[in-house]
């Protein structure tokens, strides 16, 4: 998904925003939680490449990580 909006956005000449949802357990070890750690941590990764891909074109890559909420 980010990588189409990234082409329309680049396309459009307009700049934009692409905001992706990781989570604090992408950067500390969460018992019973490893896979879902490695991905969310695969987003922010994903998140920096583009940023720094998409930055000329001015488009902003950010990503959220929320903590656990009750």
């Amino acid at each position: 998904m980010a990588r189409a909006v990234g082409r329309a956005l680049t396309g459009a000449g307009t700049g934009g925003r692409i905001v992706n949802l990781s989570s604090v357990a992408s950067l500390n070890y969460v018992p019973g939680e490893g896979l879902y750690g490695i991905v969310k941590a695969g987003i922010n990764h994903l998140t920096k490449s583009f940023g720094v891909e998409l930055a000329p074109c001015g488009v902003t890559v950010n990503a959220v990580a929320p903590a656990w909420t009750c």
